[in-house]
């Protein structure tokens, strides 16, 4: 016990991972009797083999969130982002997940989430002068 160190980590491993995943599966049990089923996945675009677009999503306890959606500016308009969301909620369905979420700024995509269908939850300002608008739709 007398040598512990701490230290910030910028990218994952799959130590770290491992960790989180087993251990939060077992106090979700524990608690709830449930596993969350934490698992996070990303849905990339490419020209031949230039990388486009992304989309990366985490789900736990059957939710899917949406975490970030970017698509290379030179490619936008070109519905390479619909394909990617269209590709995320067919993998929510086949996981029985009942809901998904997304965050974004004012200055990003609210009018896109809300064109998809998501209903806005709540907004959190006092972000720099900015908002966070929280997003949901059942599915």
């Amino acid at each position: 016990m007398n040598n512990i160190n701490y230290k910030r980590i910028e990218k994952s491993d799959t130590e770290i991972i491992n960790f989180f995943d087993k251990h939060f599966m077992e106090y979700s049990l524990n608690k709830i009797n449930m596993d969350s089923n934490y698992h996070q996945f990303i849905y990339a675009s490419y020209n031949d083999t230039e990388l486009i677009g992304a989309i990366r999503c985490s789900i736990m306890y059957k939710v899917m969130n949406i975490e970030l959606l970017i698509i290379d500016p030179r490619f936008r308009k070109l519905g390479i982002g619909k394909s990617l969301y269209e590709m995320v909620v067919k993998y929510a369905k086949e996981l029985n997940c009942t809901m998904i979420t997304v965050e974004t700024f004012n200055f990003q995509a609210v009018d896109y989430w809300k064109n998809k269908g998501f209903k806005m939850d709540f907004v959190r300002n006092g972000y720099n002068g900015n908002s966070l608008y929280y997003f949901s739709k059942d599915i």
